[in-house]
């Protein structure tokens, strides 16, 4: 159970994750939230939105960067979580999961239920994989990685210039203008 608390922890939900610099206003009372990762992320994990309509955000996936290391996210995401002796990479499995006809589709065929459908963990975890040579799962990889810390760095730009910003505005509104040009 979720206790609403304004100086819990922020909650990530479903959308959340698919913009860059969301606005997270959802706040939780710290708790353990019934996994052994406390409910928190990892940077590196793949998080896919597994519940809502399939013509919405339901089976796209995403990596964690830096911003959402320690985050809690809903209950209604599937969290991969990389193994160290994995036979395939997280930038492979990100692009394969989210290949526009041979993974998101395939993937949001496994959603059941009528009024907000729903991808098992178990029916995910049988999904056969398109797989390719070696060589080339490594090169995709690599730049699914590399455009994923992309991501990551802008969105942690991208909230650094809205805090400045904020401030900037703060300052003007009451009457502190030596940081214009007027």
């Amino acid at each position: 159970k979720r206790i609403p608390a304004v100086d819990g922890v922020a909650y990530w939900d479903s959308a959340d994750l698919l913009e860059v610099c969301p606005d997270v206003t959802k706040r939780f009372a710290d708790c353990r939230f019934g996994d052994d990762f406390r409910g928190r992320v990892q940077n590196g994990w793949l998080l896919m939105p597994c519940s809502g309509q399939v013509y919405g955000i339901i089976g796209s996936v995403v990596m964690a960067g830096p911003s959402l290391e320690g985050q809690v996210v809903s209950n209604h995401v599937i969290r991969i979580a990389p193994r160290a002796d994995a036979k395939l990479r997280a930038g492979y499995l990100l692009t394969a999961l989210g290949h526009p006809r041979l993974g998101r589709p395939l993937v949001k065929a496994l959603a059941f239920g009528s009024s907000v459908p729903e991808i098992d963990l178990d029916e995910l975890k049988v999904f056969g994989v398109v797989r390719l040579e070696p060589r080339e799962e490594e090169a995709i990889a690599d730049l699914a990685e590399e455009g994923s810390t992309k991501r990551a760095k802008a969105d942690v730009l991208e909230g650094e210039l809205g805090r400045d910003a904020g401030e900037l505005v703060d300052k003007f509104l009451a009457g502190d203008n030596r940081d214009f040009v007027v």
